[in-house]
């Protein structure tokens, strides 16, 4: 018999007498009683029940027994969720026990959301959902101590942030996801705020596609071409980083605008030049034997760009203008040296 177990009757008059715990028999209680009719109450420690309580018994003139069976709790380190819970998973007390009559739920809760939460949830385009989370027995709430682990499932969307709404205020929850599962570490329960970064439907992702579309566009420009390896290798992950964001079906609303974000400043980083087109001066200096030899006119002639170069409508026949220039004024050189040389002999 557990320790604390008492047995009370009350006959018809609604006066209460107190059965003794036997000494030779520790699960028996007894008392002489007058004849007639009484009402047996049995209070039991935490978790124990018995098979009947609250019973009527006619104490009648002989030796009266009333058998009743005792209920043995069973102490768990888990729970499940209750048939009735929003979300599924259980709840785990670590080191902990706790009878395994006690019920855990997860309720959908319609509350108001807090001013400060509704702020930061617009800045961050974040959906904020409200849970109740209740561990009960016989229909009353309990409370155990101790870091609790509560493993639920059924959230959608990416998780951000989970609050603890107490009397007063709110608490940040240690929260985390693993396996498409939500993961909590609480010491108590109660209503709890989920926030979740809003997720980016096909017909949103606009912006960003048409900003990838110019950048692979913006590869053939000088701006590129002729810009800083360092600026280029940016560019080109910013513009890669991009087009994996918008093959993520799971797209939320803040990676999206750190993509766009990052693709526009680095596409605004590039600050390349094309080199400047020949001056008509110098065209015609070149044609001139006598300034064959001149090292200031070598100098003159742009170098090429360092990777392939791809020119703008128009520029083409430009440059292979001055380039038959330059081989037109190496080609007067070497003659006029020749001709000096026969001079000599």
């Amino acid at each position: 018999m557990p320790k604390g177990t008492a047995v009370k009757v009350r006959n018809s008059k609604g006066r209460e007498f107190d059965l003794i715990q036997s000494k030779y028999d520790r699960m028996a209680f007894e008392r002489v009683l007058y004849n007639g009719g009484y009402t047996v109450h049995i209070s039991l420690p935490e978790d124990y029940e018995v098979a009947e309580n609250d019973f009527l018994y006619n104490v009648e003139n002989r030796i009266n027994r009333r058998l009743v069976s005792l209920i043995v709790p069973s102490y768990v380190s888990q729970l499940p969720t209750s048939e009735d819970s929003v979300l599924k998973g259980m709840i785990d007390f670590g080191t902990g026990k706790i009878s395994d009559k006690a019920v855990f739920t997860v309720a959908a809760v319609s509350d108001d959301v807090p001013e400060t939460i509704q702020k930061e949830a617009e800045e961050h385009s974040q959906l904020p959902a409200f849970y109740q989370l209740r561990l009960q027995k016989k229909g009353q709430d309990i409370e155990t101590a101790g870091k609790k682990t509560i493993r639920l499932t059924g959230i959608k969307g990416h998780l951000a942030k989970v609050y603890l709404q107490t009397g007063t205020g709110l608490e940040a929850v240690t929260a985390k996801t693993e396996d498409g599962s939500l993961i909590l570490e609480m010491d108590k329960l109660g209503s709890i705020i989920v926030l979740t970064d809003r997720q980016v439907s096909e017909l949103d992702k606009s912006q960003l596609q048409a900003a990838v579309h110019s950048g692979y566009q913006l590869l053939l420009q000088p701006v590129y071409q002729y810009d800083s390896k360092d600026r280029q290798d940016a560019f080109q992950a910013a513009l890669l980083a991009a087009e994996a964001v918008l093959a993520d079906p799971a797209l939320t609303y803040r990676a999206y605008a750190e993509a766009l974000a990052d693709l526009e400043k680095a596409a605004q980083a590039l600050s390349g030049q094309a080199p400047a087109a020949p001056q008509p001066a110098l065209a015609s200096a070149a044609r001139a034997g006598s300034q064959s030899a001149d090292p200031a006119f070598l100098s003159a002639a742009p170098a090429a760009p360092a990777f392939p170069y791809l020119p703008a409508t128009g520029e083409k026949a430009s440059r292979l203008a001055f380039l038959g220039g330059v081989l037109t004024f190496l080609g007067l050189g070497l003659l006029t040296l020749k001709g000096s040389g026969k001079e000599k002999r």
